[in-house]
């Protein structure tokens, strides 16, 4: 009863605030039957006015207004008082009504009342009542004191509520269900004596678990916050309680807990997940997935392009498709969409449905084959290689070569037991070699060390070295004497004698600070010429010392080379490695070589040469398993002037323009640490809850073996392990964690603290990169505009991460300078692409009044020294190259400078006066930049490193790259792995890995082992010279370069010598330049070299690979003597009737063999899809690379011209999309020929043939003979390759030969019928 009167004095309340009944309203409702007098029509009757009214009237007339209402009203029906509605001290009246409205008798209305007084009675009797304070799952009821007390003003998580929620929580929660989807009900009760009663709200609230998933550990915020889970694990369960004397009031406050409760685990109710947005796009990807997967199988059948007869419908859209299959006209039902996209391509799915007609057309095996291969493929989709019949002199001659299909087994079989017997042979000459080399080791042990001081005597050098120092003390002015003062100079010499000291007991010695020094000025040093004591060995250049006694300057490739060939280093008692702190992958494969040979060579000494901030760790990596520490020796500095460092929160007295865009960039720069700050805490207390969890297990497991009753016990250990690690001591965080703790308590005050909706409000990079680059280049201005007014000269070097923001810093500064100061401003960009000349107008001294403005990547941090530099503006940004290998693709990502390299930045100013430094991100920043960049094993591929690691030592590669001083991942080890086991290089089975006799072969060749395989395939072949050229070309930079402002010349000219491949155009303007050169010299040659955008340096450097590379080859057997001829020195070059280059001119064979350097990098033209658009192996939406000459904005006018539908790249390279560089297109024979790593032919269940290449694309034609000839000829092919690695001075068997010989033909033919095609198809345009 007492609930059903509250909820009906409820329903009155709203009316009853605003209207006083007047007597009028009274005397009619007595008129009315008692039983259809209702509150409703109470509340309805006319009223006057009270606007006007005083208070002290309404109360004046408030007993009357009771008295006459309880005539008429029930007793059970409460009358609240005028007085209480509008918060006017007064109480609440229960009157009797006379028994003839009631219409009941007596006896029952007594009855009634005594029930009621001793109601009254019982509660006045229970003096400790209390209302309820937690809801049923443990909450705190929220009242509306508690919300205002506690939650809005107390509360970490205040900024999270939206202004106004403890009063229109209900719109607030609405607006959120809108996008997470949620469902809600809501429960009510009433406690507490009549005189204080409270409405009791229960909200009940399902949300859908993936709105969470931006919040890290979700998982541990569920007891914590009292939520329930499912069982199931798909959605949560929220249970809010509000309490309040009115019904609306206590909904209210539960729906405003509801947000509060969402605010504690940093969820803005304003800006709530979109989990209806995030649906609707799954569903609109998911469409669009079948969509793509309808047009695959369209490609793979060859249709034509679909046409489509759309048109509008009342409630939406209906479109039919249209399309030609092997000439027949397909057509399918109509397809209703919403829109005209999705009625569309709901028709294009009808194609391939069960049972339509094109599968009723191809058969139902076919269909079912195709969509087994999209489901088997790497990355779920597919590409058709669609052969078409060979010319039939071609086939012919290919069907002859290869004979019956008896000859063809026959030949494989006898192939696979002489390689079975080579292999075999193979192993025991390894065995032996190791044994020998094991044998030596022993000897080595054994052997007692020399002494150090007796080391180096000997008496002719030690004569030389007597005699030097004599002629230095007794003529101080002289040669000698003049060297040895310069040399007592340097800082090294301050820790001459404590290095020699160091390294009589000390087998590696780590020295700090900025050394090194080149073999010329050594060798002057001695006054000497270079090779007597003093030489060097570098990639393309060669100069040894005498055997003894003697400093040889190499490069760390050289080095590795050497160790290949004598892993012990005989000969050798001193290695010095400079620059070890930049941490190449050779640096790196470099140092984990030394410190296993320092444990066979105890006579060994190794001195690394590092910066500052890195010198530590190394001493850390190299030190002895008996706990002794390497010694760190620290070169002292040269006294330099001093540098001012400016970092952005300090530029507040800089011109507006440039104080702006700073506060913007320190903003921006805030939000990102405090979002890496939560990311990286969230995720180490995640990895530290985990441990104790199981450190828990693992003392309840032993617990439970020592003791029989110990389940209990097991249960509160691991409560008492997660309520000790419930909150973490900073102490006990990663050094990584701490340092970005410090870096925003650095910046603590400015750090706006609403950025936790990570959901929502991570900073975007590309916005930092933008400003950076427009503050960068405004403050060049200023920095330039303040220089020339004080009459100061030199240079302003300003870093940035690449060549694109150095174009738009250039022309934001030609732009926005005044004339006076582009007179006295030279903008100088450098980058490695521009070429040596432009370069070194960076070294040329700035004139009178004017300052240069170095616009530079990182490439001037160590590389490049500038000697008048007066301010450095560090943009604090760098580009690096990462390799991701699962999807065999290159991401060029922009990421923050490290410590180290910013303090070689701030080193380039103050050299030769007291100097400025800029730095664009704040001391904060600084503090939470890595102390060095991430090094290169990380984030390159792995390949070359695995075959070498086999070559060099058998302790397994996983085992060896993990004692590097960084490992790389071991996924990407096990993808390099795998690799080399589709080429052929290596044998994985069990726990052995060894190489293959082509995997040792590969070894030897310093490029890609793919490439390497290309390079030998190129000899097997008889096409050599441009595959030698193209493999130089991939392993130098690139040799076309593009000017500021010349990108579509530089594209012309480029086209020129190739309108369909990358590498065709780089091969034949190599050629080119080599024959202008032979003909009209060096002057003539920089010329041409200048008007085709060709850098010299490039063309020299490919040069000196292709001599390398013919050493190798000729060393291997692989080329013979007789083909070579010395050209230019001593450098060889193939003779003009070379037998290695017999098939050098066919284009079509020489573009195949280049396809088999890069097996993973073949891209399919989407014939179905967006123009432009290709399918790789791991991506399905990748493009041309602009820079390509293959690259076409649209299609060609010209109806005609049939683009190639196959290219094979370079690289894949994520930017702004994925892009694919150095392309060469092929045709469907070239690529079943030498594409991919393996052709698999298997037999469907309707007795067709079925062939797939690389398990993603599958191979169609119409000539079965075409297609069965290609397939033989393939694995001919690798007959007579492994031949010749097994073979390399011998010549291929005659059936062999001829196979190879009618191969070659039958590109040749193929040439000749393009070239008769394309000069009829000019003929008639």
């Amino acid at each position: 009863m007492m609930s059903r009167v509250i909820a009906a004095s409820c329903r009155a309340e709203t009316r009853l605030q605003r209207k006083v009944f007047s007597d009028s309203a009274v005397s009619s409702l007595s008129k009315c039957r008692p039983a259809h007098v209702s509150l409703s029509t109470l509340v309805s009757s006319s009223f006057s006015s009270t606007k006007s009214t005083s208070t002290s009237s309404w109360t004046r007339s408030n007993d009357a207004l009771s008295t006459r209402l309880s005539q008429v009203v029930p007793s059970y029906y409460p009358i609240p008082t005028i007085n209480e509605r509008y918060n006017i001290s007064s109480s609440m009246h229960f009157h009797s009504t006379p028994t003839y409205l009631m219409g009941i008798s007596k006896t029952a209305r007594r009855r009634r009342n005594m029930k009621k007084r001793k109601q009254k009675e019982a509660y006045a009797a229970d003096e400790n009542y209390q209302h309820e304070v937690y809801g049923e799952n443990g909450r705190p009821i929220l009242t509306a004191e508690r919300m205002q007390n506690e939650v809005l003003e107390l509360s970490s998580f205040a900024s999270l509520l939206p202004q106004g929620v403890e009063k229109q929580a209900k719109g607030f929660v609405h607006n959120a269900q809108v996008k997470m989807l949620f469902q809600q009900r809501y429960e009510h009760f009433v406690r507490g004596p009549t005189h204080d009663a409270l409405f009791y709200a229960t909200l009940h609230t399902i949300v859908d678990k993936s709105c969470f998933d931006g919040i890290p550990d979700f998982s541990s915020c569920i007891e914590s916050n009292n939520l329930i889970i499912s069982s199931d694990g798909t959605t949560v369960e929220f249970i809010n309680t509000g309490a309040a004397r009115l019904k609306k009031q206590a909904e209210t406050l539960a729906a405003a807990d509801f947000v509060v409760q969402l605010a504690e685990l940093n969820i803005d109710i304003r800006h709530p997940p979109d989990l209806a947005g995030i649906r609707k796009t799954q569903e609109e990807e998911l469409f669009k997935a079948d969509m793509q997967r309808a047009q695959m199988i369209l490609e793979v059948l060859n249709v034509s392009r679909p046409r489509f007869d759309t048109s509008e419908h009342p409630d939406g859209w209906v479109s039919r498709i249209k399309f030609y299959c092997r000439g027949v006209p397909i057509d399918t039902k109509a397809a209703f969409g919403r829109s005209k996209a999705e009625a569309e391509g709901r028709a294009l799915l009808s194609t391939t449905e069960a049972e339509g007609p094109l599968e009723y057309f191809i058969g139902q095996q076919k269909m079912n084959d195709i969509k087994a291969s999209i489901d088997e493929s790497p990355a779920g989709h597919v590409a058709g290689l669609h052969v078409p019949e060979l010319p039939e002199e071609a086939l012919d001659r290919l069907m002859n070569a290869i004979g019956s299909h008896t000859d063809h087994t026959r030949r494989l079989e006898e192939h696979a037991l002489a390689k079975k017997r080579y292999e075999v042979d193979f192993k025991e000459r390894r065995l032996r070699k190791q044994l020998q080399q094991d044998g030596r080791m022993k000897r080595r042990r054994n052997e007692v060390p020399p002494n150090n001081v007796e080391m180096g005597e000997n008496d002719t050098f030690l004569k030389e070295e007597q005699s030097r120092a004599e002629k230095a003390a007794s003529d101080p002015e002289g040669k000698q004497g003049k060297m040895k003062s310069v040399r007592d100079a340097l800082p090294i010499k301050a820790i001459q004698d404590n290095l020699i000291e160091a390294l009589k007991s000390q087998q590696v010695v780590v020295v700090s600070g900025g050394t090194g020094s080149v073999a010329e000025r050594i060798a002057a040093e001695r006054d000497e010429e270079i090779g007597h004591s003093v030489g060097y060995n570098v990639r393309f250049n060669k100069k040894s010392p005498r055997e003894s006694a003697s400093v040889e300057f190499v490069t760390t490739g050289i080095l590795l080379r050497r160790l290949v060939n004598d892993s012990f280093l005989d000969g050798i008692s001193h290695v010095m490695i400079d620059e070890v702190h930049e941490r190449d992958i050779n640096t790196d494969f470099l140092l984990i070589l030394l410190r296993e040979l320092l444990e066979k060579r105890p006579d060994l000494r190794v001195i690394l040469m590092s910066a500052t901030l890195d010198a530590e760790s190394f001493g850390k990596y190299f030190s002895s398993g008996n706990g002794e520490a390497v010694p760190v020796m620290s070169v002292p500095t040269k006294p330099r002037h001093p540098v001012e460092i400016m970092h952005l929160e300090e530029m507040e007295k800089l011109p507006n323009h440039v104080r702006d865009l700073s506060q913007s960039l320190l903003r921006l720069h805030d939000q990102q640490l405090q979002l890496e700050l939560e990311v990286a805490l969230s995720e180490e207390k995640a990895a530290m809850k985990l441990a104790a969890r199981s450190d828990a297990e693992d003392q309840s497991k032993n617990l439970s073996e020592s003791s029989s009753s110990s389940d209990s016990d097991d249960s509160d250990d691991d409560d008492d392990v997660d309520d000790n690690n419930a909150d973490f001591g900073l102490q006990s965080y990663s050094p990584r964690l701490k340092a970005l703790n410090d870096a925003v308590s650095m910046r603590g005050g400015n750090i706006d603290g609403t950025t936790s909706n990570r959901q929502h409000r991570f900073s975007d990079k590309r916005e930092i990169g933008e400003i950076t680059t427009k503050l960068l280049a405004n403050l060049a201005q200023h920095v330039a505009q303040e220089e020339t007014c004080a009459g100061r000269k030199g240079s302003i070097l300003c870093f940035l991460p690449g060549l694109d923001e150095i174009k738009e810093a250039t022309e934001i500064l030609q732009k926005e300078s005044d004339r006076a100061l582009k007179a006295c401003m030279n903008i100088i960009p450098l980058h490695s692409t521009i070429p040596q000349d432009e370069q070194q107008k960076v070294f040329i001294p700035a004139a009178e009044g004017t300052v240069k403005v170095i616009l530079a990547t990182n490439i001037a941090e160590s590389s490049v020294t500038i000697d008048d530099v007066i301010a450095v503006i560090d943009g604090g940004l760098c580009r690096e190259m990462n390799w991701s290998a699962e999807r065999a693709m290159s991401e060029m990502v922009t990421v923050p400078t490290s410590k180290a390299s910013a303090t070689q930045r701030l080193g380039r100013a103050g050299r030769v006066a007291p100097g400025k430094c800029y730095r664009l991100y704040s001391k904060g920043q600084h503090h939470a930049m890595l102390e060095r960049p991430q090094p290169e094993i990380q984030r390159t591929a792995l390949e070359a490193t695995c075959l070498n690691t086999i070559n060099m030592t058998d302790k397994g590669v996983e085992a060896f790259l993990s004692c590097a001083m960084d490992p790389p991942s071991h996924s990407d080890v096990a993808l390099a792995m795998e690799r080399l086991r589709k080429l052929g290089a290596v044998t994985t089975g069990g726990s052995n890995e060894a190489l293959t006799p082509l995997g040792k072969c590969l070894a030897r060749l310093p490029l890609d082992p793919a490439m390497a395989k290309m390079l030998i395939m190129g000899t097997v072949l008889q096409c050599l010279d441009p595959v030698l050229t193209a493999s130089a070309c991939s392993s130098s930079r690139e040799l076309f370069y593009t000017p500021l402002g010349m990108r579509k010349e530089q594209h012309s000219v480029k086209k020129s010598f190739s309108k369909l491949s990358d590498t065709m155009a780089s091969v034949e303007a190599y050629d080119e330049f080599q024959y202008i050169l032979n003909e009209h010299g060096w002057s003539g040659a920089r010329e041409w070299a200048a008007a085709n955008f060709v850098s010299i340096h490039a063309l020299n450097s490919v040069s000196s690979v292709r001599w390398q590379l013919i050493n190798e080859l000729q060393s291997l057997g692989l080329v013979p003597q007789s083909d070579l001829i010395k050209s230019r020195g001593k450098k060889r070059e193939f003779r003009h009737d070379a037998s290695i280059n017999r098939n050098a001119a066919v284009d079509s064979l020489v573009s195949a063999v280049w396809a088999a350097g890069v097996p993973d990098n073949l891209a399919a033209r989407r014939q179905l899809g967006n123009f432009g658009t290709l399918r790789s192996k791991t991506e399905n939406h990748a493009g041309l690379h602009p820079s390509s000459v293959a690259f076409h904005r649209k299609p060609p006018k010209e109806r005609k011209v049939n683009l190639p539908l196959w290219f094979f790249y370079r690289e894949m390279v994520l930017s702004s999309q994925v892009f694919l560089r150095g392309c060469t297109a092929l045709e469907p024979e070239q690529v079943l020929l030498f594409g991919g790593y393996g052709l698999e032919t298997s037999e469907s269940d309707d007795g067709r043939r079925r062939r797939v290449l690389d398990d993603w694309i599958i191979v169609e034609g119409r000539c079965s003979d075409t297609l069965d000839a290609l397939s033989r000829a393939r694995s001919e092919i690798d007959v007579a390759l492994d031949t010749k690695i097994m073979n390399p001075r011998r010549p291929l068997p005659e059936s062999q030969q001829t196979i190879i010989d009618a191969v070659c033909d039958c590109f040749t033919v193929i040439d000749d019928d393009d070239a008769d095609y394309d000069s009829e198809s000019d003929y008639y345009s």
